[in-house]
This record gives C-alpha cells, sequence and structure tokens, in this order.
C-alpha cells in the first residue's frame, strides 16, 4: 500500500482467501485514511495494526449485526 495525497494504491493479494478480501480492503482503508504507509515493527506501528484490524472487523460484523436485526421476527402460533 502506498499512501499519497494525491493518489493512494492499495493491492489484495489474490492468492488470499475471498473470504478475506474484504477484511483486507478495510484495514488497508484504514491504513490510507490515516495515512499510513509501511507499517512495521514498533510499539506504534502494531497499535496501528490493531486499530485497523478492530475497525475491518467491527465494520464487517456491523453488517452481519444489521442483517440479523432486519429479520423478520418469528411469532408464535398458539
Amino acid at each position: 500500500m502506498l499512501t499519497d495525497d494525491v493518489a493512494s494504491f492499495m493491492m489484495v493479494n489474490d492468492q488470499d482467501a475471498k473470504a478475506a478480501w474484504s477484511f483486507t480492503a478495510l484495514r488497508e482503508l484504514t491504513h490510507i485514511w490515516q495515512r499510513q504507509t509501511g507499517i512495521s515493527g514498533g510499539f506504534h506501528e502494531q497499535r496501528a495494526e490493531k486499530f485497523s484490524n478492530d475497525v475491518a472487523s467491527r465494520v464487517l460484523l456491523a453488517d452481519l449485526s444489521s442483517i440479523h436485526s432486519h429479520r423478520p421476527e418469528r411469532t408464535s402460533r398458539h
């Protein structure tokens, strides 16, 4: 991933499982929003990785919870 004021660039590895692509894309997009490029190593970078993972997870899980919250409720018949 490369972050730039004009145009940032992100790639998703097509060798990863397709189910992981959304997570990876959201995670990398979070890095771009924070203007982070080339994360590696130290404590600050670990915090940035955790934050990006948390954002991607919450977006994807929020999407699942919204699907579940819009299911019609079952009514019991007596």
